[in-house]
């Protein structure tokens, strides 16, 4: 059974306490105690006062630190330590060509002479300047992609540098 709501008001004359539906205030009366007219007035209800705001009591955060927290969290380790895997692997293969341009050139089964011999150990030392310039451009690269991944993810994680 549902309640209607109910409010209350005093008397004008006599301030019995009088209980009527809130749609009936302004309305005139007979006061069910002393039997004169008075009128229903709602009472303004009060307003409970907001509480005040409790303090927030912030630390400085060393920015540091907390992208070193937010590193550790993520893929960035895992990431960086991939680029880094593929970075070994790039100057080991300009080692292998080092080696190979300078065994083809003076190495004791060596049958070239002249400028052939020369041409040999240009061109493995060249390739291997080569390759290792590439190598270390795309690792460089890579890191930077890494840490654009890393700075997307924290922030849509809703983590802020």
């Amino acid at each position: 059974m549902a309640t209607e709501p109910v409010t209350n008001c005093l008397c004008n004359l006599c301030s019995g306490k009088i209980e009527f539906d809130p749609a009936n205030a302004g309305q005139t009366i007979n006061c069910p105690h002393c039997g004169m007219e008075t009128v229903l007035f709602a009472r303004p209800v009060e307003k409970q006062p907001n509480p005040p705001p409790v303090p927030v009591k912030r630390t400085p955060i060393n920015n540091n630190d907390r992208i070193k927290q937010i590193r550790e969290a993520s893929c960035y380790p895992a990431l960086r330590g991939l680029a880094k895997v593929a970075l070994v692997l790039g100057y080991g293969v300009a080692l292998l060509f080092l080696i190979s341009g300078l065994a083809a050139a003076f190495g004791t089964n060596a049958t070239v002479e002249g400028v052939a011999r020369w041409v040999f150990l240009f061109g493995g030392v060249g390739a291997a300047m080569g390759i290792g310039i590439l190598t270390q451009a795309a690792y460089e690269g890579a890191v930077i992609i890494v840490d654009i991944a890393d700075v997307l993810i924290s922030d849509s994680a809703g983590r802020r540098l």
